[in-house]
């Protein structure tokens, strides 16, 4: 099964700046017409984010444009 992890190759990852807020995403499926936005859970867990779709973003961008947003982690760094 090919995931984030075994198949760098199949995604970018890239950063956005929104109102002086930077945080990550993970993009794959550049090619495809339809868009997936994949949002993480409320979890307790600090650190996964986007990639607690490890398993499921190199499957899902076979037919769609994949956006997977990180957490935002500036909240303790400040604006950029």
């Amino acid at each position: 099964m090919e995931t984030l992890f075994n198949s760098p190759d199949q995604f970018k990852s890239r950063f956005a700046t929104v109102g002086g807020y930077k945080t990550h995403y993970i993009e794959a499926g550049e090619g495809n017409p339809h868009k997936l936005l994949l949002v993480h859970g409320g979890a307790i867990e600090v650190g996964m984010g986007c990639y607690r779709w490890y398993a499921n973003i190199i499957a899902l961008a076979k037919k769609f444009h994949v956006l997977a947003i990180d957490e935002l982690v500036t909240w303790f760094l400040g604006k950029e």
